[in-house]
């Protein structure tokens, strides 16, 4: 009876420490790569400045990607995110200098990597 006690002990530990490390049932934020397909032709782009918003905690992360020569992959940011309502805005400057801007809702659910396609 004892050796069965410890072993439903160890699995609520194993269970509590899972939950913990993959976010918590999504109450807790785990990183995560966002992945932007922008709808433009990569090789005009020379900056994209790319943010990542939460209803409930308003600016996560912005970062800014400067390519003197134009994209060659889409851009990728690092982000700790929970479950629930998010943005990403992206804003892009081509070479002739016109700037263009997306926005998408989505919710990042438990993937690890978000693929997102603003204004398609």
């Amino acid at each position: 009876m004892n050796s069965l006690r410890q072993r439903a002990l160890l699995l609520v530990l194993l269970v509590i420490g899972l939950a913990a490390w993959r976010g918590g049932f999504g109450f807790f934020a785990f990183e995560r790569t966002v992945v932007l397909r922008l709808p433009t032709a990569y090789a005009d782009v020379r900056s994209v400045d790319v943010q990542l918003w939460s209803e409930a905690d308003g600016l996560l992360k912005r970062q800014v990607v400067e390519t003197p020569k134009g994209l060659s992959d889409d851009p990728r940011v690092q982000v700790p995110l929970r479950r629930g309502a998010h943005r990403v805005i992206a804003l892009a400057r081509s070479a002739s200098g016109q700037t263009f801007s997306w926005q998408v809702e989505f919710d990042p659910g438990w993937d690890e990597v978000l693929t997102v396609s603003p204004g398609r």
